[in-house]
């Protein structure tokens, strides 16, 4: 039977919010699924606060920098969530129960704008096969110089 566990949020989460997400723990998880506690930024509309929601990982392993399927997020927003380099995983959707999700602060860090919209397009290019068009006065630059 299925075990229920408290809601650590306080409000329905938005697209956009960034929040820490307890995973299963590596022992039970199958490669390549993404395992532990890490952060995540929700990309589904109308969640409710005691159901599920879906969301794209991130992770601070830097061989990202090469993955044509991951966005690095920018620095202001790294240094809200722990300081370290971090890209979004943009082919790794998935519905996870919004009891799964902490707080990251008091308000949950959210993406906006130009920097969403890149995510946001680039996930649904890897879902549908086709990326909408980004509006005209979205330019896409990198957060940080290669190394």
């Amino acid at each position: 039977m299925a075990t229920k566990y408290g809601i650590r949020i306080k409000a329905a989460p938005k697209v956009g919010n960034i929040y820490w997400c307890d995973l299963h723990p590596e022992n039970v998880i199958h490669i390549p699924e993404f395992w532990k506690k890490r952060p995540v930024v929700v990309v589904s509309k109308n969640a409710t606060l005691h159901g599920k929601v879906t969301v794209l990982p991130m992770t601070t392993d830097d061989d990202n920098a090469k993955n044509a399927n991951a966005i690095e997020i920018s620095a202001e927003m790294q240094g809200r969530i722990d300081g370290k380099r971090t890209w979004v995983v943009c082919d790794h959707l998935m519905t996870v129960a919004t009891s799964r999700l902490d707080n990251v602060s008091n308000t949950p860090p959210r993406l906006k704008g130009d920097e969403l919209t890149v995510i946001l397009q680039k996930a649904h290019a890897i879902i549908a096969g086709w990326v909408p068009p980004l509006p005209a006065n979205v330019a896409v630059t990198k957060t940080r110089p290669s190394e």
